[in-house]
């Protein structure tokens, strides 16, 4: 009998502002070297002017009865992706070279019963989210999307389990509004998070509140943490603010405040 195992991503956020779009993430994941627990690259620049960022499955392994194995490295795929995006169209393009890759690996590990059952650790029956942020014609024209993989799961003999891949999903999302993707009962984002603010410093402050939120209850903390990763969409196009590892000058009078 096969076996799966995912190493899953946790929590994404973002906040809206006049003057730029804001994407940020954790780093951490549950799967693989706990050395490496806080090393997971979840958001990537999408063309000139598209943020992209990932929450669910990161990875995923199959180990097959005869010993061999199947691996898709999810969040590499979307890094590739990211890399070809166009100016134009970006949602569609990236559901589009994301599904063959996640179809791909489907087709070659997944056909046989697995022995895990892949919705409980996901906790959700899509293989990730991807959150795709635009702003290919000006910031006041932005575009949000939310593209699910979807897949249907249904109990085998010995306790396995068969899982069907559907059609991936695009849902729009409003722009304007804050948005919490992954574990959002992490995040509490709730009725009194300011809906827009006005000032890069007011901007960071709120990513820093509501990250710092997660790490106040343990069953969070113990899944969400490292460093937060952060890119903004600006009138000219999409930057990095903060990035593991790095400091980011991308844009003047940004970094010294965004890498201490």
């Amino acid at each position: 009998m096969n076996f799966i195992a995912a190493a899953a991503g946790t929590l994404i956020l973002f906040l809206p502002a006049p003057h730029g779009l804001y994407v940020a993430a954790d780093s951490r994941h549950d799967g693989g070297d706990p050395e490496q627990a806080d090393e997971a690259r979840k958001i990537f620049l999408c063309g000139p002017r598209g943020v992209c960022a990932i929450s669910g499955a990161l990875r995923l392994t199959v180990t097959k009865e005869d010993g061999s194995s199947g691996e898709l490295d999810v969040a590499g795929e979307l890094a590739r992706t990211a890399r070809d995006a166009p100016e134009d169209g970006l949602a569609a393009f990236v559901a589009r070279r994301m599904d063959a890759a996640i179809r791909r690996f489907w087709e070659e590990n997944m056909n046989e019963p697995v022995s895990t059952r892949l919705t409980a650790r996901l906790q959700a029956p899509s293989v990730c989210t991807i959150l795709v942020v635009s702003a290919q014609h000006g910031l006041e024209t932005a575009r949000m999307d939310q593209i699910q993989f979807p897949f249907e799961e249904r109990p085998a003999a010995d306790g396995a389990f068969l899982h069907e891949l559907k059609e991936p999903v695009i849902r729009p999302a409003d722009p304007k509004r804050p948005l919490a993707q992954g574990k959002t009962e992490c995040m509490m984002i709730t009725a009194d998070t300011p809906p827009a603010v006005e000032t890069r410093e007011e901007t960071l402050a709120t990513i820093r509140a509501l990250y710092a939120r997660t790490q106040l209850d343990p069953s969070c903390r113990s899944i969400i943490g490292g460093p937060v990763d952060i890119a903004v969409i600006l009138p000219d196009g999409a930057h990095w603010l903060r990035r593991k590892g790095q400091r980011i000058a991308s844009s003047p009078g940004w970094s010294a405040t965004l890498n201490d």
